[in-house]
């Protein structure tokens, strides 16, 4: 019996199409990362709890503004699939349904992070701002410039009329 040396084998595997994320994901969701609470620390992994602020339901929206999700990064490893999620952070996520949290449906291809290229996961996949995504945060900012206009001049009104007696 002749024995053959190992030889290092590389495995490059392709994550599947854009299309699946859509299809199978239950709810699909642009927002910020406004929270990160540690779940479980072990050797190998730690959980954590993301609070997101959900800025639009992309796809099948759910009752309310935050979602928890769920995510394991695997402390061992070294490979590309290892991600995390920042505070501030501008997100898409692809998620799956989970009593009673919600986890991102095919790690780490399922979260895209805003970025120069529009958004981006770690495979270097990239998506296009869906619509409205500046036109929410600038319609907020848009309010809040009013209502300062607003209390601005309804003071002025309040101490010029006071003066003229």
């Amino acid at each position: 019996m002749v024995m053959m040396p190992l030889i290092p084998l590389e495995v490059a595997i392709t994550p599947p199409p854009l299309s699946r994320l859509w299809s199978d994901a239950h709810t699909v969701l642009q927002g910020i990362v406004d929270t990160l609470s540690l779940v479980k620390q072990t050797d190998l992994y730690t959980v954590y709890d993301v609070e997101i602020v959900v800025a639009e339901y992309l796809q099948d929206p759910v009752d309310g503004f935050n979602i928890i999700v769920r995510y394991s990064d695997n402390s061992s490893s070294e490979t590309k699939d290892n991600f995390s999620f920042e505070k501030g952070e501008r997100v898409i996520l692809f998620l799956n349904a989970s009593n009673p949290d919600y986890y991102t449906l095919v790690s780490p291809q399922g979260k895209f992070t805003f970025g120069g290229r529009g958004y981006e996961n770690i495979y270097g996949e990239t998506m296009a701002p869906p619509r409205g995504d500046t036109s929410v945060l600038l319609l907020g900012l848009g309010a809040l410039l009013l209502v300062s206009i607003i209390a601005v001049f309804f003071r002025w009104l309040k101490t010029s009329t006071s003066h003229t007696i």
